[in-house]
Protein backbone atom coordinates (compact mmCIF):
# COMPACT_ATOMS: atom_id res chain seq x y z
CA UNK A 1 0.00 0.00 0.00
CA UNK A 2 1.36 3.51 -1.11
CA UNK A 3 2.15 5.72 1.65
CA UNK A 4 0.76 9.44 2.15
CA UNK A 5 1.85 12.51 3.88
CA UNK A 6 1.32 12.66 7.70
CA UNK A 7 -1.93 13.96 9.20
CA UNK A 8 -2.14 15.45 12.96
CA UNK A 9 -3.35 11.71 13.36
CA UNK A 10 0.45 10.97 13.67
CA UNK A 11 0.69 11.95 17.35
CA UNK A 12 -2.09 10.05 19.03
CA UNK A 13 -1.65 6.37 20.64
CA UNK A 14 -4.90 4.58 19.34
CA UNK A 15 -6.53 1.57 20.77
CA UNK A 16 -8.92 -0.79 18.89
CA UNK A 17 -11.92 -3.13 20.68
CA UNK A 18 -12.22 -6.15 18.62
CA UNK A 19 -13.69 -9.26 18.57
CA UNK A 20 -11.45 -10.57 16.26
CA UNK A 21 -9.34 -13.69 16.83
CA UNK A 22 -5.80 -13.39 17.68
CA UNK A 23 -2.87 -16.08 17.78
CA UNK A 24 1.07 -16.74 18.30
CA UNK A 25 2.61 -19.59 16.20
CA UNK A 26 5.63 -21.83 18.24
CA UNK A 27 8.16 -18.36 17.93
CA UNK A 28 6.07 -16.27 19.28
CA UNK A 29 4.71 -14.17 15.95
CA UNK A 30 0.89 -12.65 15.95
CA UNK A 31 -1.64 -13.38 13.48
CA UNK A 32 -5.08 -12.58 13.21
CA UNK A 33 -7.69 -12.75 10.26
CA UNK A 34 -5.87 -11.35 6.78
CA UNK A 35 -8.25 -9.02 5.31
CA UNK A 36 -9.30 -7.50 8.84
CA UNK A 37 -5.32 -7.31 9.51
CA UNK A 38 -5.08 -4.96 6.26
CA UNK A 39 -7.23 -2.45 7.82
CA UNK A 40 -5.26 -2.53 10.90
CA UNK A 41 -2.21 -1.68 8.98
CA UNK A 42 -3.88 1.07 7.76
CA UNK A 43 -4.79 2.06 11.78
CA UNK A 44 -1.26 1.98 12.43
CA UNK A 45 -0.08 3.86 9.25
CA UNK A 46 -2.18 7.03 10.79
CA UNK A 47 -1.12 6.74 14.62
CA UNK A 48 2.03 6.73 16.29
CA UNK A 49 1.22 3.82 18.33
CA UNK A 50 -1.39 1.23 18.23
CA UNK A 51 -3.10 -0.85 21.33
CA UNK A 52 -4.96 -3.90 20.32
CA UNK A 53 -7.83 -5.41 22.97
CA UNK A 54 -8.88 -8.60 21.40
CA UNK A 55 -8.86 -12.56 22.62
CA UNK A 56 -6.04 -14.88 22.21
CA UNK A 57 -6.77 -18.54 21.90
CA UNK A 58 -3.88 -20.77 23.00
CA UNK A 59 -3.45 -22.85 19.51
CA UNK A 60 -0.02 -22.45 18.24
CA UNK A 61 -1.44 -23.91 14.34
CA UNK A 62 -2.04 -20.86 12.35
CA UNK A 63 -5.34 -20.88 10.16
CA UNK A 64 -5.57 -20.55 6.78
CA UNK A 65 -7.09 -17.35 6.51
CA UNK A 66 -5.14 -15.86 8.89
CA UNK A 67 -1.40 -13.10 8.78
CA UNK A 68 0.95 -12.10 10.81
CA UNK A 69 1.14 -8.90 12.20
CA UNK A 70 3.36 -6.73 9.65
CA UNK A 71 4.14 -3.51 11.63
CA UNK A 72 5.90 -3.05 14.34
CA UNK A 73 4.02 0.12 16.36
CA UNK A 74 1.38 -2.39 18.58
CA UNK A 75 1.17 -3.61 21.85
CA UNK A 76 -1.03 -6.45 22.68
CA UNK A 77 -3.45 -6.60 24.93
CA UNK A 78 -5.18 -9.89 25.59
CA UNK A 79 -8.59 -10.53 26.85
CA UNK A 80 -10.47 -14.04 27.54
CA UNK A 81 -12.20 -15.50 25.09
CA UNK A 82 -15.69 -15.63 25.22
CA UNK A 83 -19.37 -15.82 23.93
CA UNK A 84 -22.00 -18.05 22.07
CA UNK A 85 -25.76 -18.43 22.03
CA UNK A 86 -26.03 -21.56 24.63
CA UNK A 87 -26.59 -21.08 28.46
CA UNK A 88 -23.10 -21.77 29.15
CA UNK A 89 -21.46 -19.43 26.55
CA UNK A 90 -23.98 -16.55 28.36
CA UNK A 91 -22.48 -17.69 32.43
CA UNK A 92 -19.12 -17.66 30.56
CA UNK A 93 -19.41 -14.35 29.04
CA UNK A 94 -20.82 -12.82 32.69
CA UNK A 95 -17.64 -13.87 33.95
CA UNK A 96 -15.19 -12.82 31.44
CA UNK A 97 -17.05 -8.84 30.89
CA UNK A 98 -15.02 -8.21 34.47
CA UNK A 99 -11.95 -8.92 33.12
CA UNK A 100 -12.37 -7.13 30.12
CA UNK A 101 -13.42 -4.23 31.92
CA UNK A 102 -10.67 -4.23 33.56
CA UNK A 103 -7.99 -4.72 31.12
CA UNK A 104 -9.37 -1.63 29.05
CA UNK A 105 -9.35 0.07 32.12
CA UNK A 106 -5.87 -0.36 32.19
CA UNK A 107 -5.52 0.77 28.63
CA UNK A 108 -7.25 4.15 28.83
CA UNK A 109 -4.49 5.87 30.09
CA UNK A 110 -2.16 4.58 27.57
CA UNK A 111 -3.90 6.08 24.56
CA UNK A 112 -5.38 9.16 23.26
CA UNK A 113 -8.03 7.84 20.95
CA UNK A 114 -10.28 4.77 20.45
CA UNK A 115 -11.77 2.46 18.06
CA UNK A 116 -14.49 0.37 18.43
CA UNK A 117 -15.79 -2.36 16.28
CA UNK A 118 -19.09 -3.52 16.87
CA UNK A 119 -21.56 -5.36 16.70
CA UNK A 120 -19.57 -7.54 19.67
CA UNK A 121 -19.50 -8.21 22.95
CA UNK A 122 -16.30 -6.59 23.77
CA UNK A 123 -17.81 -3.82 21.60
CA UNK A 124 -20.85 -3.86 23.75
CA UNK A 125 -19.22 -3.97 26.99
CA UNK A 126 -17.22 -0.93 26.00
CA UNK A 127 -20.15 1.19 25.24
CA UNK A 128 -21.95 0.53 27.97
CA UNK A 129 -19.47 0.84 30.86
CA UNK A 130 -18.07 4.58 29.13
CA UNK A 131 -14.28 3.41 29.47
CA UNK A 132 -13.00 5.83 26.75
CA UNK A 133 -15.78 8.45 27.19
CA UNK A 134 -13.09 11.57 27.05
CA UNK A 135 -10.95 9.76 24.39
CA UNK A 136 -11.14 11.24 20.77
CA UNK A 137 -13.53 7.76 19.77
CA UNK A 138 -14.76 6.11 16.69
CA UNK A 139 -16.91 3.28 15.96
CA UNK A 140 -17.74 1.20 13.14
CA UNK A 141 -20.72 -0.79 13.11
CA UNK A 142 -19.89 -4.12 10.75
CA UNK A 143 -23.25 -5.52 10.51
CA UNK A 144 -26.48 -4.27 8.61
CA UNK A 145 -27.32 -1.04 10.08
CA UNK A 146 -31.02 -1.39 9.01
CA UNK A 147 -31.52 -4.90 11.07
CA UNK A 148 -32.94 -7.91 9.58
CA UNK A 149 -35.06 -10.50 10.49
CA UNK A 150 -33.89 -12.58 13.41
CA UNK A 151 -31.13 -10.25 14.42
CA UNK A 152 -29.40 -10.77 17.78
CA UNK A 153 -31.16 -8.40 20.50
CA UNK A 154 -27.64 -7.52 21.40
CA UNK A 155 -26.79 -6.41 17.80
CA UNK A 156 -29.86 -3.88 18.20
CA UNK A 157 -28.72 -2.99 21.57
CA UNK A 158 -25.44 -1.84 20.31
CA UNK A 159 -27.04 -0.03 17.35
CA UNK A 160 -28.94 2.14 19.89
CA UNK A 161 -25.98 2.73 22.14
CA UNK A 162 -24.31 4.14 19.21
CA UNK A 163 -27.20 6.25 17.81
CA UNK A 164 -27.95 7.51 21.16
CA UNK A 165 -24.99 7.82 23.25
CA UNK A 166 -21.68 7.63 21.72
CA UNK A 167 -20.04 10.66 21.19
CA UNK A 168 -17.55 10.06 18.03
CA UNK A 169 -18.17 9.46 14.31
CA UNK A 170 -20.04 6.03 13.81
CA UNK A 171 -19.36 4.41 10.20
CA UNK A 172 -21.43 2.81 9.09
CA UNK A 173 -22.40 0.58 5.55
CA UNK A 174 -24.43 1.69 3.16
CA UNK A 175 -28.37 1.83 3.84
CA UNK A 176 -31.36 2.99 2.09
CA UNK A 177 -32.73 5.13 5.67
CA UNK A 178 -31.28 8.53 6.11
CA UNK A 179 -27.85 8.57 8.91
CA UNK A 180 -27.76 11.01 11.57
CA UNK A 181 -25.10 13.46 11.15
CA UNK A 182 -22.45 11.48 13.16
CA UNK A 183 -22.99 8.81 11.02
CA UNK A 184 -20.77 7.97 7.83
CA UNK A 185 -21.06 5.50 5.46
CA UNK A 186 -18.15 3.71 4.53
CA UNK A 187 -17.13 0.57 3.05
CA UNK A 188 -14.89 -2.21 3.75
CA UNK A 189 -11.70 -2.83 1.60
CA UNK A 190 -9.32 -5.82 1.29
CA UNK A 191 -7.47 -5.31 -1.95
CA UNK A 192 -4.61 -2.96 -2.17
CA UNK A 193 -4.29 -0.41 -5.61
CA UNK A 194 -0.83 -2.63 -6.42
CA UNK A 195 -3.89 -5.56 -6.13
CA UNK A 196 -5.60 -4.41 -8.54
CA UNK A 197 -2.70 -3.82 -10.87
CA UNK A 198 -1.75 -7.33 -10.86
CA UNK A 199 -5.64 -8.44 -11.06
CA UNK A 200 -5.36 -6.13 -14.05
CA UNK A 201 -2.60 -8.00 -15.69
CA UNK A 202 -4.12 -11.51 -14.65
CA UNK A 203 -7.31 -10.61 -16.79
CA UNK A 204 -5.72 -8.89 -19.89
CA UNK A 205 -3.41 -12.44 -20.08
CA UNK A 206 -6.44 -14.88 -19.97
CA UNK A 207 -8.62 -12.62 -22.79
CA UNK A 208 -5.78 -12.78 -24.65
CA UNK A 209 -5.43 -16.40 -24.49
CA UNK A 210 -9.70 -17.09 -24.46
CA UNK A 211 -10.88 -19.54 -26.60
CA UNK A 212 -14.49 -20.57 -27.53
CA UNK A 213 -16.59 -22.76 -26.03
CA UNK A 214 -14.85 -22.43 -22.79
CA UNK A 215 -17.98 -23.15 -19.73
CA UNK A 216 -19.04 -20.34 -17.93
CA UNK A 217 -17.34 -19.78 -14.73
CA UNK A 218 -18.81 -19.12 -11.52
CA UNK A 219 -17.21 -18.69 -7.88
CA UNK A 220 -19.05 -18.43 -4.40
CA UNK A 221 -16.77 -17.70 -1.42
CA UNK A 222 -18.52 -17.47 1.88
CA UNK A 223 -19.31 -19.91 5.05
CA UNK A 224 -21.37 -22.73 4.21
CA UNK A 225 -24.37 -21.52 6.23
CA UNK A 226 -28.36 -21.05 5.31
CA UNK A 227 -26.88 -17.25 5.52
CA UNK A 228 -25.36 -17.35 2.54
CA UNK A 229 -27.63 -19.49 0.36
CA UNK A 230 -24.85 -21.72 -1.54
CA UNK A 231 -28.28 -23.97 -2.00
CA UNK A 232 -30.33 -21.25 -3.98
CA UNK A 233 -26.69 -20.96 -6.68
CA UNK A 234 -27.20 -25.00 -6.88
CA UNK A 235 -30.33 -24.43 -7.81
CA UNK A 236 -29.39 -21.86 -10.43
CA UNK A 237 -26.66 -23.78 -11.89
CA UNK A 238 -29.18 -26.75 -12.25
CA UNK A 239 -30.94 -24.60 -14.06
CA UNK A 240 -28.15 -23.80 -16.46
CA UNK A 241 -27.59 -26.82 -17.48
CA UNK A 242 -31.04 -27.77 -18.26
CA UNK A 243 -30.83 -24.49 -20.44
CA UNK A 244 -27.73 -26.15 -22.46
CA UNK A 245 -25.12 -24.11 -20.32
CA UNK A 246 -21.63 -25.27 -19.72
CA UNK A 247 -20.99 -24.41 -16.48
CA UNK A 248 -18.38 -24.73 -13.54
CA UNK A 249 -19.08 -23.73 -10.42
CA UNK A 250 -16.57 -23.21 -7.54
CA UNK A 251 -17.25 -23.11 -4.05
CA UNK A 252 -14.66 -21.92 -1.24
CA UNK A 253 -15.02 -22.39 2.49
CA UNK A 254 -16.64 -24.77 4.97
CA UNK A 255 -19.71 -24.66 7.52
CA UNK A 256 -22.31 -26.53 8.56
CA UNK A 257 -24.26 -26.87 5.46
CA UNK A 258 -21.47 -28.73 3.62
CA UNK A 259 -22.52 -32.23 3.40
CA UNK A 260 -25.92 -30.75 2.77
CA UNK A 261 -25.10 -29.00 -0.02
CA UNK A 262 -22.78 -32.09 -1.78
CA UNK A 263 -26.16 -34.23 -1.51
CA UNK A 264 -28.00 -31.32 -3.06
CA UNK A 265 -25.72 -31.42 -6.10
CA UNK A 266 -25.67 -34.98 -6.61
CA UNK A 267 -29.63 -34.78 -6.17
CA UNK A 268 -29.66 -32.75 -8.98
CA UNK A 269 -27.25 -34.36 -11.18
CA UNK A 270 -25.00 -31.45 -11.31
CA UNK A 271 -22.07 -32.70 -8.71
CA UNK A 272 -19.47 -33.25 -12.10
CA UNK A 273 -19.64 -29.30 -12.26
CA UNK A 274 -19.66 -28.39 -8.80
CA UNK A 275 -16.35 -28.11 -6.99
CA UNK A 276 -15.97 -27.34 -3.27
CA UNK A 277 -12.79 -26.56 -2.11
CA UNK A 278 -12.70 -26.06 1.43
CA UNK A 279 -11.23 -23.70 3.21
CA UNK A 280 -7.99 -22.13 0.72
CA UNK A 281 -5.44 -19.61 1.93
CA UNK A 282 -6.27 -15.98 0.89
CA UNK A 283 -3.87 -15.93 -2.36
CA UNK A 284 -5.42 -18.90 -3.47
CA UNK A 285 -9.00 -17.66 -3.52
CA UNK A 286 -8.54 -14.60 -5.05
CA UNK A 287 -6.62 -16.19 -7.98
CA UNK A 288 -9.60 -18.89 -8.22
CA UNK A 289 -11.76 -15.71 -8.52
CA UNK A 290 -9.41 -14.34 -11.22
CA UNK A 291 -10.08 -17.28 -13.70
CA UNK A 292 -14.13 -16.92 -12.47
CA UNK A 293 -16.60 -15.04 -15.28
CA UNK A 294 -19.33 -14.58 -12.35
CA UNK A 295 -19.34 -14.29 -8.17
CA UNK A 296 -22.48 -15.49 -6.91
CA UNK A 297 -23.47 -14.57 -3.02
CA UNK A 298 -27.10 -14.49 -2.54
CA UNK A 299 -27.19 -14.14 1.17
CA UNK A 300 -29.53 -13.02 3.22
CA UNK A 301 -27.68 -10.62 5.02
CA UNK A 302 -24.46 -8.82 4.73
CA UNK A 303 -22.92 -5.98 5.88
CA UNK A 304 -20.26 -4.85 3.45
CA UNK A 305 -18.88 -7.97 1.99
CA UNK A 306 -14.99 -8.21 1.16
CA UNK A 307 -16.39 -11.61 -0.58
CA UNK A 308 -18.02 -9.73 -3.02
CA UNK A 309 -15.67 -6.45 -3.57
CA UNK A 310 -12.81 -8.97 -3.79
CA UNK A 311 -14.51 -11.01 -6.83
CA UNK A 312 -15.28 -7.35 -8.27
CA UNK A 313 -11.12 -6.43 -7.78
CA UNK A 314 -10.42 -9.38 -9.67
CA UNK A 315 -12.49 -9.07 -12.39
CA UNK A 316 -15.76 -11.89 -11.50
CA UNK A 317 -18.61 -9.50 -11.72
CA UNK A 318 -21.01 -10.22 -8.77
CA UNK A 319 -24.54 -11.80 -8.55
CA UNK A 320 -25.50 -10.67 -5.62
CA UNK A 321 -28.92 -9.89 -3.43
CA UNK A 322 -30.03 -6.59 -3.43
CA UNK A 323 -29.19 -4.40 -1.24
CA UNK A 324 -28.13 -1.10 -0.56
CA UNK A 325 -24.45 -2.37 0.03
CA UNK A 326 -24.49 -4.45 -3.20
CA UNK A 327 -26.11 -1.51 -4.82
CA UNK A 328 -23.25 0.63 -4.23
CA UNK A 329 -20.73 -2.16 -4.90
CA UNK A 330 -21.70 -2.68 -8.34
CA UNK A 331 -23.02 0.86 -8.91
CA UNK A 332 -26.52 0.36 -9.13
CA UNK A 333 -25.69 -3.13 -11.65
CA UNK A 334 -23.49 -1.22 -13.98
CA UNK A 335 -21.02 -4.02 -12.55
CA UNK A 336 -22.95 -6.58 -11.51
CA UNK A 337 -26.63 -7.96 -10.99
CA UNK A 338 -29.06 -7.97 -8.21
CA UNK A 339 -31.29 -10.25 -6.99
CA UNK A 340 -34.40 -10.62 -4.90
CA UNK A 341 -33.14 -13.26 -1.90
CA UNK A 342 -34.57 -16.41 -2.32
CA UNK A 343 -35.59 -15.94 -5.92
CA UNK A 344 -34.14 -19.29 -7.88
CA UNK A 345 -35.80 -18.07 -10.49
CA UNK A 346 -34.02 -14.18 -10.99
CA UNK A 347 -30.86 -15.29 -9.78
CA UNK A 348 -30.52 -17.71 -12.74
CA UNK A 349 -31.79 -15.14 -15.04
CA UNK A 350 -28.79 -12.82 -13.92
CA UNK A 351 -26.41 -15.58 -14.82
CA UNK A 352 -27.86 -16.05 -18.35
CA UNK A 353 -28.14 -12.00 -18.36
CA UNK A 354 -24.07 -11.63 -17.32
CA UNK A 355 -22.73 -14.08 -19.32
CA UNK A 356 -24.36 -12.48 -22.40
CA UNK A 357 -22.62 -9.14 -21.40
CA UNK A 358 -19.32 -10.39 -20.88
CA UNK A 359 -20.32 -12.15 -24.32
CA UNK A 360 -21.10 -8.67 -25.83
CA UNK A 361 -17.98 -6.69 -23.99
CA UNK A 362 -15.50 -9.35 -23.51
CA UNK A 363 -13.71 -6.63 -21.65
CA UNK A 364 -16.62 -5.95 -18.77
CA UNK A 365 -14.02 -7.84 -16.45
CA UNK A 366 -11.09 -4.60 -16.54
CA UNK A 367 -14.15 -2.54 -16.42
CA UNK A 368 -15.04 -4.22 -12.93
CA UNK A 369 -11.71 -4.34 -11.46
CA UNK A 370 -11.25 -0.20 -12.56
CA UNK A 371 -14.70 0.73 -10.94
CA UNK A 372 -12.96 -1.62 -7.30
CA UNK A 373 -10.66 1.22 -7.29
CA UNK A 374 -13.29 3.18 -5.32
CA UNK A 375 -12.88 0.46 -2.69
CA UNK A 376 -9.08 -0.17 -2.47
CA UNK A 377 -7.15 0.15 0.95
CA UNK A 378 -5.87 3.42 0.02
CA UNK A 379 -9.34 5.07 -0.35
CA UNK A 380 -10.43 4.00 2.61
CA UNK A 381 -7.29 5.15 4.36
CA UNK A 382 -7.98 8.58 2.87
CA UNK A 383 -11.85 8.72 3.75
CA UNK A 384 -10.80 7.60 7.42
CA UNK A 385 -8.03 10.20 7.84
CA UNK A 386 -10.39 13.06 6.33
CA UNK A 387 -13.04 12.33 8.41
CA UNK A 388 -11.39 11.58 11.75
CA UNK A 389 -9.11 14.69 11.56
CA UNK A 390 -12.99 16.79 10.80
CA UNK A 391 -15.10 15.32 13.30
CA UNK A 392 -12.33 15.06 16.48
CA UNK A 393 -11.56 19.28 15.36
CA UNK A 394 -8.02 18.13 14.29
CA UNK A 395 -8.17 21.00 10.94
Amino acid sequence: MSTRAPTPLASFRCAIISDALHRRDAQGTVFTLAPLLKQFAVWASLFRELHIVAPFIGEHDVRHDHAPYPFDNVTFHPIPLAGGNTLGDKLQLARSVPAWLCIMRQVAPQVDAVHLRCPSNIGGAALLAGIFRRHHAQAVYTGNWAGYVGEPRTYRAQRWLLRRMFAGPVFVYPVDEPLAPHEVETFSPSMSAHDLQHSTALRTAALASARPGQPLTIASVGALNANKNHALVIDAVADLMRDGVSVALHIVGSGPEAAALQARTARLGVAPCVHFHGNLPHPQVLALLAGANLFALPSRTEGFSKAVVEALGCGAMPVVTASAANRVITDSEAYGALVPFGNREALTQAFHHCAARLAADPSLPLACIAHARRFTLEAWRDHLASQLVQAWGLT
